[in-house]
């Protein structure tokens, strides 16, 4: 079995391709700012309809993937492959938590290959693999996969109680290796570590190269809020946004939304530490606070945080989702498309459907109502906590 973390540790260059960001006296919109940290990044890009590549969309102010060292691995990956011209051992497996760039990183290595590349949901996979089943028209469904350059599988989850599924992913993976063609794949799951009903797909998947896909350190996160602020016009000290970023939430979504909610309450081109301040004190909305109720909702029933912020579509994970979408709605006044870009980047009227469920659940189920009185109750106490942390600070 292959280990990715061992071939990727014999790899010492240093990236040609990539931007530097450890210039002394970086200059960020007319602020000096520290020459410590080493970051780097390059620029996205996403594919069409067609499958071409195109400019990464405006809308999610993110033009370039940043890293730092704790996504190292990515930085010495891209030199050795991408922007060396080599070819990297394929099936290419991009996995870790969810919203950490996965899908868009997947995207922008595909588009530098230049290929006819086919990208593809699991979700939608599946979905067309069993409506082909039915119309037996397996063989179309086949032809249409096996006919691109290269494919792109988004956010595998696996079921054991789906074999025929699996062996037709497989059945997949084989063709696209003997033939020679890229295939990329992104998901929340360590490869080798998949369990025995998938024992051939792990196989195939090990053959090639798997890199972690980590959540942005400090370093990257200041990047990130650096871009994030130049979009909205607005300046800032470096030892501030050294503060900034060690505050910041998690994951480049929540970074966005987090920022936005403060240039909406700026005044002044110029960012300072108070003027933070007082934008997060007054308001509600805030990644880290959406963040904590899911956390409450996922121990109440027992379910994981990147389940609910996932994809995927058990019983069981679907009810707390519900319930977080719910809570987010009734305890933070929160509107369904915000409640939707917090919690797994969801359409407003599937949160409207999952509060709808809960608000009626409430009344006919006991079990459901004490969960989210519990949590309700812890939320209150994180609350209040966190005022008066804020306030201290």
């Amino acid at each position: 079995m292959l280990l990715p973390g061992l071939l990727l540790n014999h790899w010492s260059q240093l990236p040609r391709g990539l931007d530097q960001q450890n210039q002394p006296n970086a200059l960020y919109q007319g602020r000096f700012l520290s020459a410590e940290l080493t970051t780097f990044s390059f620029p996205l890009r996403t594919l069409s309809a067609t499958g071409q590549a195109a400019p990464k969309p405006s809308s999610f102010m993110l033009n370039r993937f940043h890293g730092d060292e704790t996504n190292l691995m990515i930085r010495r990956w891209c030199d050795s492959t991408f922007m060396s011209g080599d070819q990297p051992p394929w099936p290419l497996v991009l996995y870790g938590p969810s919203a950490t760039g996965k899908t868009v990183l997947a995207e922008t290595l595909a588009c530098r290959l230049n290929l006819n590349c086919l990208q593809l949901n699991f979700d939608d996979f599946r979905r067309q693999f069993h409506s082909a089943l039915a119309t037996r028209s397996i063989d179309v469904f086949r032809q249409r996969l096996q006919s691109h350059e290269m494919l792109l599988l988004d956010d595998l989850v696996l079921s054991a109680d789906e074999p025929e599924l699996i062996r037709e992913l497989v059945q997949i993976v084989d063709f696209y290796g003997q033939n020679k063609r890229p295939l990329i794949v992104t998901t929340q799951i360590v490869p080798w570590m998949m369990g025995a009903p998938f024992a051939q797909l792990r196989s195939r998947l090990c053959e090639g190269l798997a890199i972690q896909v980590k959540r942005p350190g400090v370093a990257a996160k200041r990047e990130i809020a650096a871009e994030i602020l130049k979009h909205f016009d607005l300046k800032i000290f470096d030892e501030d946004l050294d503060w900034l970023a060690n505050s910041l939430p998690d994951t480049a979504p929540l970074i966005k939304n987090y920022l936005s909610q403060i240039a909406l309450h700026a005044d002044d081109p110029l960012l300072t530490r108070t003027a933070i301040k007082s934008s997060t004190s007054s308001d509600p909305v805030q990644p880290q606070t959406i963040q904590q109720l899911t956390k409450l909702v996922a121990r109440q029933l027992g379910q994981r945080v990147s389940d609910i912020n996932g994809k995927t579509r058990r019983k069981e994970v679907v009810r707390a989702r519900s319930v977080a979408m719910f809570l987010a709605r009734d305890l933070l006044q929160l509107t369904y498309r915000q409640v939707g870009e917090f919690i797994g980047n969801r359409d407003p009227s599937t949160v409207r459907h999952a509060c709808s469920q809960i608000r009626d659940g409430i009344n006919s189920d006991a079990g459901l109502a004490d969960a989210v009185k519990q949590v309700s109750a812890k939320f209150s106490v994180y609350q209040s906590k966190q005022s008066a942390n804020f306030t201290a600070g």
